[in-house]
C-alpha cells in the first residue's frame, strides 16, 4: 500500500478492504471495525495501568470530599 503524499514519517496509515459483497454497508462496516479497535486498545490501556500498580492519593484519607447530593445539582443546573 502506498502511503498518502501528506502522510508524515512514523504515520500509521490504515487500509480497511471492504467486501464487493458488503459494499453497500461500507460505511456501517468501517464504523464497527473502528468501534472494536478503540475499545481493545482502551482495555490494553486499562490493564496496564492496573498492572502498574497503585498510585499516590492526591488527597490525604481524612479530606476526601462527599459526593455532591441530587437536590444540590438539581438547583446547580437550574431543573424543576
Amino acid at each position: 500500500m502506498k502511503a498518502p503524499a501528506n502522510a508524515k514519517m512514523g504515520d500509521v496509515i490504515h487500509k480497511i478492504e471492504v467486501p464487493a459483497q458488503f459494499a453497500k454497508h461500507r460505511e456501517h462496516y468501517i464504523r464497527g471495525y473502528m468501534q472494536g479497535y478503540v475499545r481493545i486498545s482502551d482495555a490494553l490501556a486499562a490493564r496496564k495501568r492496573a498492572l502498574a500498580g497503585p498510585k499516590k492519593a492526591s488527597h490525604a484519607e481524612g479530606e476526601r470530599q462527599k459526593p455532591e447530593s441530587r437536590v444540590s445539582k438539581r438547583l446547580r443546573s437550574g431543573v424543576d
